[in-house]
C-alpha cells in the first residue's frame, strides 16, 4: 500500500519517510517545515533559525512534502510575543499543526486511494479521524514511554528540588488526546523493549505493539577518535560528551554529583543541548562546560572532540544521540533505561543503575584503562538492526499485516 507520512521536526532525521521514500511507497510527507526552500536560513547566525533551516534532507529532494512554509515561522515568534508558557504552546501547535496541515493538504488526499498513515504520537488525533474515516489504515509512532516516563521524573523532582526544574507536567487533556490516539492507531511502532514495557504498563495491548529501532543512514565517514594516552593526565584529561536535553530525566543531575565525586581526577565533561534545569552554584567550579544548543553542523565538531559519549537516562526510548555517537566511532556510557546498543567491555559501559556512585565508578573505570577506551572505539559501529534496510523490512512486514489485515472499526478497538 502507498504511506502517508505526518511529523512536526527533523525527528530521526526524517528516517521513515526516507526509507518509503526509497521503496517508491511514499505519497506525501506532511510535515510543519521543509528547509529545503529556504537555504538562507541555514546561514543566519541565530541557532534556532538556522535549525530551521535544516529542517529537510536531501533523500526526499524529489518527495511530494505538503508543508505551512513561513507561517510555522510566524507561529513561533507570536508565541513568543505572547509569552505563552511551554504546555500552552505544545499543546496549541500540536492542534494548531494538524488544522493548518489537514487544511492545506486535503484536497490531494482525497484523491488518493486509501492506503497507510503514519504519524508520530501527540500531534496525530484530528489527522488520523480524518483519514481513518476515509479507509485509511492507523499507525502511530511512539516516541517515549508516555505518562509511565513522566512519573518516574516527578520522583527525581521531589528528591532533587534544587535542581528545579523549567519542564512540568503535562496536562490532563494531553494525555487524554494521546490515549484516543493509542485507541484508534491499528499499530503502535515503538522503538525499544522499554518503551513497550512502559506502554504495558500503562495498559495498552501488546498485540498492536511492534518495536522497530531506530534507523540511521547519515551519510558520514566515521570518524575514529585520536589514539587515546597512555594515562590520562590534567593536561589531557579524558574527555566525555553529553549531548540531548540537560534535565532530569537524562540524569545530568547525577552525573554533575559524580564530577563533584571525581574533580580531582582527569576528566571533563562537555554538556551540549538546551537546559532545562537550574544547575546549582555548587557545580561551578567543576570541570564541565555548557554549551547551550547548536546546530547539526556544530554537533559534529563535538563528536569529533570527545573520547566518550555518555547518557545515564533515567528513561528514553531510544535516545538516536547513542546512534549519532557510534556512528562516529565513539564509544558510550549508558544506562539501561533506553535501547540496548552497549555490549559492556565491547563498545562501552552499561550503566546497571543510575546515581552517583554508578557513574563515578564507569568514569574512573574509564580514566585508568585509556586503551581499552581504544578497543571500545574500534568496536563502535550502528549496528545492522538499525540500519536503513533493516527498518525498512519491518515496515514491510507492518505493510503486508495491514494489507491482510481486515480495517478494525472503533468499536472493536
Amino acid at each position: 500500500m502507498r504511506w502517508i507520512c505526518s511529523q512536526i521536526g527533523s525527528r530521526e532525521h526524517y528516517a521513515i519517510p526516507r526509507i518509503l521514500h526509497n521503496q517508491d511507497k511514499l505519497d506525501y510527507l506532511l510535515t510543519d517545515f521543509w528547509g529545503q526552500n529556504y537555504p538562507y536560513l541555514r546561514r543566519m547566525p541565530l541557532q534556532s533559525m538556522k535549525k530551521m533551516g535544516e529542517r529537510w534532507h536531501p533523500d526526499l529532494a524529489s518527495a511530494s512534502v505538503i508543508h505551512l512554509g513561513v507561517n510555522r515561522l510566524l507561529f513561533e515568534v507570536l508565541s513568543k510575543v505572547q509569552r505563552s508558557k511551554d504546555w500552552e504552546i505544545i499543546l496549541k501547535r500540536n492542534y494548531w499543526y494538524q488544522d493548518k496541515i489537514l487544511a492545506r493538504a486535503k484536497n490531494s488526499l482525497i484523491r488518493k486511494k486509501p492506503g497507510i498513515f503514519f504519524s508520530y504520537s501527540y500531534s496525530a488525533l484530528n489527522l488520523l479521524t480524518w483519514l481513518r474515516n476515509r479507509g485509511w489504515r492507523i499507525v502511530i509512532g511512539q516516541m517515549d514511554p508516555g505518562k509511565f516516563e513522566e512519573d518516574i521524573v516527578a520522583k527525581e523532582e521531589s528528591t532533587f528540588p534544587d535542581f528545579n526544574s523549567f519542564q512540568k507536567r503535562a496536562p490532563s487533556n494531553y494525555w487524554a488526546s494521546w490515549k484516543q490516539e493509542m485507541d484508534l492507531a491499528e499499530l503502535i511502532m515503538v522503538n525499544s523493549d522499554w518503551s513497550k514495557e512502559a506502554l504495558l504498563e500503562q495498559g495498552l495491548p501488546e498485540a498492536k505493539i511492534k518495536v522497530v529501532p531506530l534507523a540511521y543512514g547519515d551519510r558520514v565517514e566515521k570518524q575514529m577518535p585520536d589514539s587515546s594516552p597512555a594515562r590520562f593526565s590534567k593536561e589531557r584529561p579524558l574527555k566525555v560528551l553529553f549531548l540531548g536535553q540537560i534535565n532530569l530525566r537524562k540524569g545530568v543531575h547525577y552525573l554533575l554529583n559524580a564530577m563533584e565525586f571525581l574533580k580531582d581526577l582527569p576528566v571533563i565533561v562537555d554538556f551540549v543541548g538546551p537546559i532545562f534545569v537550574d544547575i546549582p552554584q555548587r557545580y561551578t567550579p567543576l570541570s564541565v562546560t555548557f554549551h547551550g544548543p547548536v546546530s547539526r553542523a556544530s554537533a559534529e565538531k563535538f563528536y569529533a572532540n570527545a573520547d566518550i559519549f555518555i547518557l545515564p537516562t533515567l528513561s528514553d526510548g531510544f535516545a538516536i544521540t547513542q546512534l549519532e555517537a557510534l556512528g562516529k566511532g565513539l564509544p558510550l556510557i549508558v544506562s539501561r533505561n533506553c535501547a540496548q546498543l552497549v555490549k559492556h567491555g565491547y563498545n562501552g559501559y552499561l550503566l546497571d543503575t543510575v546515581n552517583q556512585e554508578s557513574i563515578s565508578k564507569a568514569l574512573t573505570y574509564c580514566i585508568e584503562n585509556p586503551k581499552e577506551i581504544e578497543l571500545w572505539a574500534q568496536n563502535s559501529k550502528v549496528p545492522d538492526t538499525c540500519s536503513m534496510a533493516s527498518v525498512g523490512q519491518h515496515l514491510s512486514e507492518i505493510d503486508t499485516f495491514l494489507s491482510a489485515e481486515k480495517p478494525r472499526t472503533a468499536g472493536s478497538l
